[in-house]
C-alpha cells in the first residue's frame, strides 16, 4: 500500500516499475473484487482468494483456497 490504493490501477504499474517487470508477469491474489479490477487494468493476472467469509461468487476471477495452488506440481 506504500504505492498507492490497492483499487488503483496505477499502483500495480507502479508495483511493476519496481520490480522491473511487466505487469502480465505478475499475479495478483485478493479476495476483494475491486483490487482484483485494478489489478487486471493494469495488466496484471488477478486470482481471487477464497477465504472464510467471502462469497465464491463475488467475481469471475480464477480462484483458489490456498496459495499452493499457483505453483506446479
Amino acid at each position: 500500500t506504500a504505492v498507492g490504493p490497492k483499487r488503483s490501477a496505477e499502483s500495480y504499474r507502479a508495483i511493476a516499475r519496481a520490480v522491473e517487470l511487466p505487469p502480465g508477469a505478475m499475479v495478483f491474489v485478493s479476495d476483494v473484487a475491486e483490487e482484483l479490477d485494478a489489478a487486471t487494468a493494469a495488466g496484471c493476472r488477478a486470482v481471487l482468494a477464497i477465504r472464510p467469509g467471502n462469497r465464491e461468487s463475488v467475481s469471475a476471477y480464477p480462484s483458489i483456497r490456498s496459495l499452493a495452488e499457483l505453483l506446479p506440481e
